[in-house]
């Protein structure tokens, strides 16, 4: 985690310096970066499966109800300021959701800004692809989030943001393998969703 956080200072500090030198009103100079980490606690999961057993029979679930599980994120993200109080932003990276469950996200971000610091609300969506070890790029999730957060500057276009966000999100996990180790193989699955409620909770850099 240390060495993570010292990769992502040097990287701010030297994009900080090319941003500096860009020529003052040059429209790419408008766009703005940075990095996002954070906390993602799970509560709910409604959790939909239809798979065919080893010996053909069939086995079937369907629950709803609390389910509390940490999880962790790291997104970069680059953003355009369209006006003084409204961003669009482009973010990416690596977050898990529920147990042993990893993807790739790709959101868009809207940002309104009530003023140049302070509070700001946001929405934001897009889709998300699981790891190798969460079952491979074919499976692709759907989120969607809305929230807030408090913004502070830090001088020479450096800010400091504080973000908490409600996310929903839809997927096709693996499913444990009830009849032995490992997961149930994708010949064998009829039907697979799962559908988490999760409050997130994140600190950003962005300059």
């Amino acid at each position: 985690m240390r060495k993570a956080l010292t990769i992502i200072l040097l990287l701010t500090a030297i994009c900080q310096a090319s941003h500096a030198r860009m020529p003052e009103g040059w429209w790419i100079s408008r766009f703005r970066f940075g990095m996002e980490w954070g906390y993602s606690q799970c509560l709910w999961l409604d959790r939909d499966y239809n798979i065919i057993s080893s010996e053909g029979y069939r086995i079937y679930e369907k629950s709803r109800g609390l389910y509390l599980r940490p999880n962790g994120m790291i997104l970069g993200r680059v953003g355009y300021p369209v006006s003084d109080r409204f961003e669009v932003a482009l973010l990416g990276g690596w977050m898990g959701t529920g147990q042993d469950n990893r993807l790739f996200p790709l959101l868009m971000r809207l940002n309104w800004y009530f003023r140049p610091e302070g509070f700001f609300a946001h929405v934001q969506g897009g889709t998300a692809w699981h790891t190798p070890a969460s079952g491979g790029f074919s499976r692709m999730a759907l989120t969607a989030s809305a929230g807030g957060g408090y913004r502070i500057g830090l001088g020479g276009g450096l800010d400091l943001d504080f973000i908490i966000n409600a996310r929903y999100l839809r997927d096709h996990p693996n499913i444990p393998n009830p009849e032995g180790p490992g997961n149930v193989p994708e010949s064998n699955i009829r039907k697979n969703l799962a559908e988490y409620l999760s409050l997130d909770f994140s600190v950003a850099v962005c300059f």
